[in-house]
C-alpha cells in the first residue's frame, strides 16, 4: 500500500508507482498506459474531489494480482459521493464542460469498476490477457 499526500504534484509520482506494480506482478508492458491513464484519473479525483487538496489527508493506493485480474484501489479521506449522480459526458449538453470525463473514460478502459464505502475507494479491475491487450470482454 502506498499513501499519497493530497497534493497534486502527486501525479507527477503515478508513473513510477505504476510501474513498480508492473515489475512486481510481471505484467506485460502492453497494458501500462491504459492502467497508468485509469490510475492518474482516479488519484486526481481522489485528490482534487475526495480529499479537497487538503495535505493533512491521503490517498490510499494499492494493487494486488489474482490470476489473470488486476486489482487497483485508490481511496481518499473524503466525505464520499453517490457515482450514480455523475452526468453523462456523452450527452449533448455535457460534451463542452470542462471535466466530468474521468469516471467515464474508466469504465471505458477497465474490464470493471466498482465504488466502495460511500463513493470513498474505487476499485479499478483490469483483465489482463497473456499475449497482451486488456480483455474487456
Amino acid at each position: 500500500m502506498i499513501l499519497l499526500p493530497s497534493k497534486i504534484s502527486q501525479i507527477n509520482c503515478l508513473r513510477q508507482i505504476v510501474q513498480e506494480f508492473f515489475i512486481r506482478y510481471k505484467i506485460d508492458e502492453v497494458y501500462f498506459d491504459e492502467i497508468l491513464i485509469c490510475v492518474t484519473e482516479a488519484v486526481s479525483n481522489a485528490i482534487r474531489h475526495g480529499n479537497k487538496e487538503n495535505a493533512d489527508k491521503y490517498v490510499r493506493l494499492d494493487a494486488q494480482l489474482k490470476r489473470d485480474l488486476l486489482f487497483i484501489t485508490v481511496s481518499d479521506e473524503g466525505e464520499g459521493f453517490d457515482p450514480t449522480t455523475l452526468p453523462d459526458p456523452t450527452l449533448p449538453e455535457n460534451r463542452t464542460r470542462p471535466g466530468g470525463r474521468g469516471v467515464y473514460i474508466m469504465k471505458k478502459l477497465c474490464y470493471q469498476v466498482h465504488f466502495k464505502d460511500n463513493g470513498k475507494t474505487i476499485e479499478l479491475v483490469f483483465k489482463i490477457r497473456s499475449g497482451g491487450g486488456c480483455d474487456k470482454c
